[in-house]
């Protein structure tokens, strides 16, 4: 996947895949005051999929656990590992087995500010860049393993 990285995050477009209408809010408001373009929000995986095909995101945030009884770790997995955007997982779970296997960059744990996501989504940005990022992190994020980013 090839990431442009110009200006600022006004370039970065987002999806979010989250269940929790009053996270939902939060992260828009946030994203968009932040110069993101939030290309939509889903809550299953199916919609999530359908997003990231369509609008071909950066970015996405995503949640655990998902309304539709499937888990957000699913989406990655049903992706082109080329054209999927840049992950950064939610949970209030971030020690499920789930995470140890997932596609992605990183995840951060709930409950988190709004500077946390906007600190975790740059780190995202630049792992994709680097293919590693800086090495301090805030509180409750963790990066994920550098092999997801290759084909199986």
């Amino acid at each position: 996947m090839v990431v442009s990285f110009k200006t600022g995050p006004e370039m970065f477009k987002v999806i979010i895949a989250e269940d929790d209408l009053a996270a939902v809010e939060l992260l828009e408001e946030v994203l968009i005051a932040k110069g993101y373009k939030v290309c939509g929000v889903a809550r299953t995986v199916d919609y999530a999929v359908d997003l990231i095909v369509r609008h071909k995101p950066n970015l996405a945030i995503v949640d655990l656990v998902l309304c539709d009884g499937c888990f957000g770790t699913d989406i990655a997995a049903r992706l082109d590992y080329r054209d999927r955007p840049g992950i950064l997982y939610t949970t209030g779970y971030p020690d499920d087995i789930r995470m140890l296997t997932a596609y992605g960059e990183a995840c951060l744990a709930k409950p988190y500010r709004a500077a946390d996501i906007l600190g975790a989504l740059l780190i995202v940005q630049q792992i994709l860049k680097t293919e590693g990022g800086p090495r301090q992190y805030p509180g409750g994020l963790s990066v994920l393993a550098p092999r997801r980013r290759t084909a199986e």
